[in-house]
């Protein structure tokens, strides 16, 4: 994934993540946490599922610093493993990760991932 910025710098950013469980049709499902993203970034242990996802992205992104953003953010050849999936506390099944950025007070952009989860056993 690749964004560029039309006017840098970014300051002000939030953050929504959302997850979905199959059950005839995705339906929200656990989690739907918004963050100030410039907040997060400076203390990211004070949102732990935000920490967990963002740890998983972490290695494979340009965006691990707060802000200003005055650069393009990439996300490059991220592999989600089973040691990332089983830090998450969701039975095994279909899920949808949806992750909207806002900027400026305007939504910009979102990312829809969908995973399986199974882990062998039912949580």
């Amino acid at each position: 994934m690749h964004v560029q910025m039309k006017q840098p710098p970014i300051t002000r950013i939030k953050a929504q993540v959302t997850t979905f469980r199959r059950f005839s049709g995705y339906r929200p499902f656990l989690y739907n946490v918004t963050v100030d993203f410039c907040g997060f970034m400076k203390n990211p242990k004070r949102f732990p599922f935000f920490f967990m996802v963002h740890e998983a992205i972490r290695k494979f992104s340009n965006f691990n610093h707060s802000c200003p953003y005055n650069h393009d953010i990439s996300i490059n050849r991220m592999v989600l493993t089973d040691e990332m999936i089983s830090r998450i506390p969701v039975p095994s099944g279909y899920y949808k990760l949806l992750i909207r950025m806002a900027s400026e007070g305007i939504w910009r952009g979102e990312v829809e991932a969908y995973l399986e989860v199974n882990v062998g056993y039912d949580r």
